[in-house]
């Protein structure tokens, strides 16, 4: 079996449910068919009748090699999830990607919010202390200034000092 990374938010029925307010960046380490000819990535859709929303997308599928050092952003959220009035904070959820743990004080982890719309910013977060096993997440935290009335787009972006794979450092 895969080794599956950030697949559902209901883990007792293995679904997703409800809404992810964005992209969620899920993973899955394949290393059981390295090699073979033929390998299928399905992806299933169910919905009820009685709600009407957009659905699922799926983009940017990535295959690639297992690199000992390689963290990416997989989750952005503003708490509390309702209400911008100024000061907020938003969270964002970065995943140890790498076969190997990371040690922050040898490798220090920048991660980058992109923040665009009524009142564009930039702010930044320093991780230098601890450590992240491997396939597991961590949670930084950033604040930034949502007083201006309007709709707002972020994006996060790591740079972990050695990071051998640049292909997945942005979430949008």
């Amino acid at each position: 079996h895969p080794i599956a990374m950030n697949w559902y938010n209901n883990e007792f029925f293995d679904i997703w449910d409800g809404f992810s307010n964005g992209w969620i960046q899920a993973k899955s380490l394949l290393q059981d068919v390295a090699g073979e000819s033929d390998v299928r990535i399905r992806f299933v859709f169910f919905s009820d009748f009685s709600v009407v929303y957009d659905g699922v997308g799926v983009d940017d599928i990535l295959i690639y090699e297992p690199v000992a050092l390689d963290v990416s952003p997989s989750a952005i959220n503003v708490l509390p999830p309702v209400g911008c009035y100024g000061e907020e904070t938003i969270s964002v959820t970065i995943l140890n990607s790498g076969t190997g743990n990371i040690n922050f004080a040898q490798n220090p982890l920048t991660v980058h919010l992109q923040v665009d719309g009524a009142n564009q910013q930039t702010v930044t977060a320093n991780v230098n202390t601890g450590t992240l096993s491997s396939y597991e997440s961590m949670t930084v935290l950033l604040t930034v200034d949502l007083s201006n009335y309007g709709i707002y787009h972020f994006t996060a972006s790591t740079n972990l000092t050695g990071d051998m794979l640049a292909l997945n450092d942005t979430l949008h």
